[in-house]
């Protein structure tokens, strides 16, 4: 209403020479003035205008005096409490309708608006009835003219629903973080389980591995043997035959020149494959220890890789296959020699299984280079390749195209583990149908030699 009168007032005091653009004419300025004379004339009661607005408004608007109690509250806020009439809150205590658990820090904001501080906002909850309600209030400090609080003015507006809405909402929040943390745990566990699985599907390989190359060099050592055991069976014939000619003093010169060049031949026979059979067990004892335990040591890396083919060449065997081997003689490797160990095998097993699956002669080619302080080691195989889409999954626990013949899918994943991690090198594959595989690790020299020493500092 007070805005109503400062509009009309300020209308009254216009300047006449700017009336003609307010208005069409001096008598409709006369007509205005004439309207505003009779609105002054009128009682209005401000009093009446602000108790139905406050009366009516959809908010609990209530008046709390300097003691702490209340000396008002429109119909709004007593619906909002399940009351009727004003005299059922005239008198008492503001805090007596905030509940228990509210009850000291809402008295603490009352007397702090009662010292003339504005409390713009404060949220609670409390058991109206047998429900819990929520309400959003304020205090504002009324001040007289002199700037002396008379009396604080609060407005509360229920917010039950909200509320309701926001916790519902949180709840189930929370549920879904649950039933997400639990989903997270139990992808976890499987991850667990399986990496569990390939680690000893990988150590039943490793160990599978070695009892090929036992079985490997068990037979190929059974040819030196033999050959053995058929010339110190000639030699004792002899020696026998040059002994009962002496016995019989029958032994005539040409006879022991006899002896004496076949003898000669069977003991270079037992000595050659002697030799041989040493060597294949000396090769199948070092590489069987490396793969057993893991430890570092300096070693030449051709005459290892010469070790590891030559307890592979029971697999070539009567077969059209054929590995050449070219690397330079003097190149020292600092590591664990039984990660290599298993490198060459997986992928010499792996060109045979795959790449030379329906062919019956091929060749690979194992050529290593020094490059820097590091080792380029390229392995290449003349067999039918791979195609495109299966290119990007080789290195795949698991993944293989020949699951039916008892593969596990295993081998380039553990080749590609081993190099990337226990040589902490990288490996490369290029590979075309029908024009064979290329594998190019690359991996440093002395690596576990400059790990070593830190350990031991």
């Amino acid at each position: 209403m007070s805005i109503l009168y400062t509009s009309l007032y300020m209308s009254d005091n216009i300047d006449e020479k700017h009336a003609p653009a307010i208005s069409a004419s001096n008598s409709d300025t006369q007509d205005t003035r004439s309207s505003v004379n009779q609105l002054r004339s009128e009682d209005i009661d401000e009093r009446d205008a602000y108790h139905d607005l406050v009366h009516y408004a959809p908010v609990c608007i209530h008046e709390i005096n300097l003691e702490g109690y209340l000396i008002s509250m429109n119909q709004a806020g007593l619906s909002m409490m399940g009351l009727k009439s004003q005299s059922q809150i005239i008198g008492l205590p503001y805090t007596s309708f905030v509940g228990d658990e509210n009850r000291r820090w809402i008295t603490d904001l009352l007397y702090k608006a009662i010292h003339g501080q504005a409390i713009p906002h404060f949220d609670f909850t409390t058991a109206i009835g047998a429900e819990k309600r929520s309400f959003s209030s304020n205090f504002i400090p009324m001040l007289n003219t002199k700037g002396k609080v008379v009396k604080i003015m609060g407005i509360s507006q229920e917010t039950t629903e909200e509320v309701k809405a926001k916790d519902a909402l949180l709840q189930m929040n929370l549920q879904l973080e649950e039933r997400f943390n639990g989903a997270v745990q139990e992808l976890q566990d499987s991850a667990d389980i399986l990496s569990q699985a390939q680690s000893q599907l990988v150590e039943t390989k490793k160990m599978a591995a070695l009892g090929s190359l036992v079985s490997g060099v068990a037979h190929e050592i059974n040819t030196p043997l033999g050959v053995c055991i058929t010339a110190s069976s000639v030699l004792e014939i002899l020696t026998e035959r040059l002994q009962q000619q002496f016995d019989d003093n029958s032994l005539s010169q040409l006879s022991l020149k006899q002896y004496i060049k076949e003898s000669e031949d069977c003991s270079r026979l037992i000595s050659f494959n002697l030799s041989r059979a040493a060597n294949l067990v000396q090769n199948f004892k070092q590489i069987a220890v490396d793969q057993s335990d893991e430890y570092l040591r300096s070693y030449n890396l051709k005459r290892y890789i010469q070790g590891i083919l030559h307890t592979l060449l029971p697999n070539f065997k009567n077969t059209g296959f054929e590995i050449d081997l070219c690397c330079i003689e003097d190149l020292e490797v600092y590591g664990d020699p039984s990660v290599l160990t298993q490198i060459i095998t997986n992928l010499v097993m792996n060109s045979l299984c795959h790449g030379f699956e329906h062919a019956s002669d091929g060749v690979i080619n194992i050529k290593v280079l020094r490059m820097g302080n590091s080792v380029q080691l390229i392995f290449r195989d003349s067999g039918c390749g791979i195609i495109s889409e299966n290119l990007e999954k080789i290195y795949e626990p698991f993944f293989t195209t020949k699951r039916s013949s008892g593969n596990s899918g295993l081998g380039l994943n553990m080749v590609y583990n081993l190099v990337t991690q226990a040589l902490a090198g990288s490996i490369v594959c290029h590979s075309e149908l029908n024009k064979g595989t290329q594998f190019t690790i690359e991996f440093p020299c002395d690596l576990h030699r400059l790990k070593a020493d830190e350990s031991r500092k």
